[in-house]
């Protein structure tokens, strides 16, 4: 295919448009709500943009666009499929609604981390040309007014008179098909009305802001053995690939099996549920919501969205230093909850109860903080149990429980709270709440 003289970039198949009308397009994204508060990601399309006629890969976008050090690794650091995944449905929100009548197309398509420049398909081009319904009635309304002024002009022969009758009558039946199926469209499209949110995702949403619930993978070790068979191991205290030399029973299959690699192909089976049932709640509030699964993201990954984070004890150590900001915090074994700073009434200590071999009462972590970003948001959502955490969050009596301790607790968007969940194997016998306190960053932590 010819590439496009310099300046220009091929729009279509006959269009092209000058190199300085895609740097303003360019800048309109950027400034569009779509890409409010996201520094990360204006620099990373910017940096698409500009180098758009080259061949780069994951290593030249870490460290020249996101500002990784010159040691990255992309087996060990996802960051930058992350940010490609989070820039895709940024520009796919901005078309569909700031962008939807520009004619100019950005995409970054599946399986690459190129910057393609297109215009409006022929498809496309055909649909936003369609005229509303309203407006095909109108016309058609004007058409009938100018046909009656012409019949009454002159006398017109009855066969003629029959077959303008007949012809005016199929175009209200085309037009009433065409209106029905309309209409059928719109409420497909529609579908039902949103279920009414419950107050915390409210509050949680209002800000408008992008959600992403974080899902992060449990660290494997893997080593290659006997006929190409692969070991892999994991140490629940280890949740660091460089933490291997921590974990003796680690430390013994590496003397055996030379140094392993690492492996983060599978999550926590109650997390994946959460995460699910989360993304279905969402949805059917209408609210935008995002699953990334990331096991050592740093922080600044997600700026400019609403997170959600949701893991075991273990499994959310790369976000330390959100956890570090709470007063609340996990022992290192995940099965009791510190309370740093009790107040009167409160417990210093919320361990869990084993009732029976399947049968326990797992103490879990309910916070909402200020977000990386102005006006954004951070939940987490820390357990053995993170899918009984999420069913007492989206239920009616966990809302109810939860809205009036924090009401009780002096109010406020920000909070910590602690969660005593019963499960029997994997099944959710009860939730109660065990202290809600308000979370404020200006109080000193231990």
């Amino acid at each position: 295919m010819a590439q496009a003289p310099p300046g220009l970039e091929r729009m279509g198949s006959s269009d092209s448009i000058s190199h300085a009308e895609l740097v303003e397009h360019l800048e309109g994204i950027c400034a569009s709500g779509a890409f409010e508060g996201s520094t990360t990601l204006k620099n990373l399309l910017r940096y698409l943009f500009q180098n758009r006629h080259k061949q780069i890969g994951e290593y030249e976008i870490a460290v020249e666009a996101l500002g990784r050090r010159e040691d990255f690794d992309q087996q060990l650091d996802a960051s930058v499929r992350v940010q490609i995944s989070r820039l895709r449905r940024r520009l796919r929100d901005y078309y569909r609604a700031e962008g939807r009548l520009l004619p100019i197309r950005f995409s970054v398509p599946l399986g690459t981390h190129q910057l393609s420049v297109n215009g409006l398909d022929s498809e496309a081009s055909a649909t936003s040309g369609m005229l509303d319904p309203i407006e095909i009635v109108q016309a058609a309304q004007r058409q009938d007014n100018f046909s009656a002024r012409l019949i009454g002009w002159r006398p017109l022969p009855k066969l003629v008179v029959a077959l303008v009758c007949l012809t005016v009558s199929l175009s209200c039946v085309i037009l009433w098909q065409f209106l029905e199926i309309a209409a059928q469209k719109r409420a497909l499209v529609a579908g039902p009305a949103p279920a009414a949110m419950l107050p915390l995702w409210k509050e949680f949403s209002a800000n408008g802001k992008p959600i992403e619930i974080v899902l992060p993978n449990p660290t494997f070790f893997s080593w290659q053995v006997q006929n190409r068979e692969v070991l892999m191991a994991r140490d629940t205290t280890v949740n660091s690939f460089p933490d291997l030399e921590k974990a003796p029973d680690l430390k013994v299959i590496e003397e055996k099996f030379g140094k392993p690699t690492l492996s983060q192909q599978y999550a926590v089976s109650s997390d994946v549920i959460a995460s699910l049932k989360l993304l279905r709640y969402m949805d059917a509030g209408s609210q935008r919501a995002d699953i990334a699964i990331s096991s050592d993201a740093p922080s600044d990954l997600f700026e400019g969205d609403n997170i959600i984070l949701v893991g075991t004890p273990g499994t959310l150590a790369p976000f330390k230093n959100q956890l570090d900001r709470l007063y609340l915090e996990f022992d290192p074994q995940g099965w009791a909850i510190q309370n740093r700073q009790p107040r009167a009434g409160e417990q210093a200590v919320y361990s869990a109860v084993f009732e029976s071999p399947t049968r326990v009462v797992s103490p879990g972590l309910i916070a909402v903080l200020p977000g990386i970003s102005k006006d954004t948001r951070i939940m987490i959502i820390a357990g053995q149990s993170t899918a009984a955490l999420v069913w007492f969050l989206t239920s009616n009596e966990g809302s109810q429980q939860l809205e009036k301790a924090r009401r009780q607790a002096g109010g406020g968007p920000y909070f910590e709270a602690v969660i005593m969940s019963e499960l029997a194997g994997d099944t959710i016998l009860n939730n109660r709440l065990a202290v809600v306190r308000p979370y404020s960053p200006s109080m000193p932590r231990n």
